[in-house]
């Protein structure tokens, strides 16, 4: 047990330097190195047996987490497809000694591992970094601390197993306790984090607790499922853990299973159903260190004629924006009628403003900026 706290605080630790560097590229690199980690873990437990079959694998795993860069983005469907070709190459190259189901479970663990993950980079792109900081944290809280919560709880009242085969020391009594656990959290960072942005950047920050209590439940069974899914291949391939480098934790793979199917569902929730709404495009002192961040200045903003839907804000947000925004104009048309007016371009607009082009943009931000 202390081995295991142990090595959970250093990973705490390092988790906080690369948030600390969240809307830099050390994120991606982040998310690259756990993506090469963990599929290295899982291939190595599969054993093809293949050095090349392992190493186009790899190759892949690691560039998946900067897709999202323009140069790699404009020739990620050619990538994609010279890895399969590859890999089936490599199978009639050395049909006698591969197997298909080898190859194809090389596919299915370097797309599966390295886009789940990558879905911080798209949560952080999608929303922007003060909202994409939060869903990130708020996910990892949620499958960590779900898992936390099961395993204290499943050795203190433990008693129906829930799925001895696969994973013996699973009950549902720890289940229910991790459900709690992820719940009180999540709700609490959820508090805490509405009161931080509020009080340092002065932005009104709203959020859904009733929403976060009725999804929480959701999360906790997606890390579950995640946690089921990368045991059941474990028992399949006779080993206990999927490497050594955490120790008391076993792998990386062992320590980041569960947060795999959680990390998409918090992107949808992001985009369809949104926790925190708060007014994105927000005045500041010139000087503020967040300015910066987000790629605002005063002067863009006193330059700039901002069209809003009054209908997709509170009233406490739209008293914000009309206090602050000079060229403030009302438009409760603009949802249907903005993409009409304007030229939608990404380059036009500060990258981190999250704009959406679909009338579900419940951040309220429907918007144009002309200089």
């Amino acid at each position: 047990m202390k081995q295991r706290i142990i090595t959970a605080c250093v990973g705490l630790c390092v988790l906080a330097v690369v948030l600390a560097k969240f809307d830099t590229w050390a994120l991606n690199l982040a998310v690259s190195v756990i993506s090469l980690l963990a599929v290295g873990e899982v291939l190595h437990v599969i054993d093809s047996g293949s050095r090349t079959l392992t190493g186009i694998g790899l190759i892949f795993s690691v560039l998946i987490p900067f897709s999202r860069i323009a140069a790699i983005r404009a020739v990620l469907p050619i990538i994609i497809y010279a890895f399969i070709v590859a890999l089936f190459c490599l199978l009639l190259a050395r049909h006698e000694k591969m197997h298909v189901e080898e190859v194809a479970m090389t596919v299915f663990i370097c797309i599966l591992i390295p886009l789940s993950l990558s879905t911080i980079i798209g949560i952080r792109d999608h929303r922007g970094i003060v909202q994409g900081f939060y869903y990130t944290v708020f996910a990892l809280m949620a499958a960590w601390m779900a898992d936390t919560g099961a395993y204290f709880a499943g050795l203190k009242f433990g008693k129906h197993k829930m799925s001895p085969k696969i994973s013996p020391k699973k009950t549902v009594e720890g289940a229910i306790g991790g459900a709690v656990t992820a719940l009180v959290f999540t709700l609490l960072f959820s508090w805490m984090y509405a009161e931080g942005v509020t009080e340092i950047l002065g932005v009104p920050v709203e959020v859904d607790y009733l929403r976060i209590a009725l999804l929480s439940p959701v999360l906790t069974a997606s890390s579950i499922l995640g946690d089921l899914s990368a045991s059941v291949l474990k028992r399949q391939y006779g080993v206990k853990d999927y490497g050594s480098i955490m120790p008391g934790h076993g792998g990386i793979m062992d320590r980041f299973d569960s947060v795999l199917f959680v990390l998409p569902a918090v992107f949808l929730l992001s985009v369809y159903l949104p926790l925190i709404q708060l007014p994105y495009l927000c005045l500041m002192a010139a000087d503020h260190p967040f300015a910066k961040m987000l790629q605002i200045t005063i002067n863009q903003l006193h330059r700039a004629e901002v069209i809003v839907d009054s209908r997709q804000y509170s009233a406490e947000h739209f008293a914000f924006l009309q206090a602050n925004l000079p060229n403030l104009i009302v438009d409760n048309n603009a949802s249907e009628q903005i993409q009409k007016t304007f030229p939608w371009k990404d380059e036009c607009l500060p990258p981190a403003f999250p704009v959406r082009r679909k009338p579900f943009d419940h951040s309220g931000l429907l918007c144009a900026l002309s200089a």
